[in-house]
């Protein structure tokens, strides 16, 4: 499955950080207010919005972490992308999708699953305690087929940047991440 957007032109900032640290950074933003959280995902490449941050992260190998840098310019989605995060499953959903996984209607699993992710508000880590659900679905991760800078323009300037940086620190034999 192909997904295309289309992106308002933005610049980034060169303050670049390991991938996990910026996924630690955005798990801390996530625990303090679930709304606001989309993440797409290219070959190797990711582009994270949270409600006060955008990040791209790229990596050089799908075994290792990468490293990336913030986005300092707002944007806008075009078409907006669903808010990623957890989301509960009520027992008797969750019995339904059981029985329909067995008797091999995944399609159907998909069309439930799709309906609670549009149709529910993300949940934080407080809520999902409090509520304790019978089970959580997490996510969506919008997946495309395209590198990144393909889908949104002006991002191969980062790109190329973030590139030269795995090379030199992969010259070095640095271990990061």
């Amino acid at each position: 499955m192909m997904v295309i957007y289309s992106f308002n032109i933005f610049i980034f900032s060169m303050s670049i950080m390991s991938e996990t640290d910026i996924f630690k950074k955005i798990m801390q933003d996530y625990f303090k207010n679930p709304l606001g959280h989309k993440i797409l995902i290219g070959n190797l490449e990711a582009l994270i919005i949270a409600p006060d941050d955008r990040w791209m992260v790229m990596r050089d190998s799908p075994y290792r972490p990468g490293i990336g840098a913030r986005i300092e310019e707002e944007f806008n989605l075009k078409p907006d992308i669903p808010q990623y995060g957890l989301r509960p499953i009520p027992r008797y959903v969750m019995k339904r999708i059981a029985k329909l996984a067995d008797e091999g209607y995944h399609e159907e699993v998909s069309k439930i699953l799709d309906g609670i992710i549009s149709s529910k508000r993300p949940y934080g880590f407080e809520d999902i305690k409090r509520k304790r659900p019978h089970a959580i679905v997490d996510g969506p991760i919008v997946f495309t087929e395209k590198p990144i800078h393909e889908v949104i323009g002006r991002q191969l300037d980062l790109e190329l940047k973030l590139k030269a940086e795995l090379e030199r620190m992969e010259r070095r034999n640095i271990m990061y991440g």
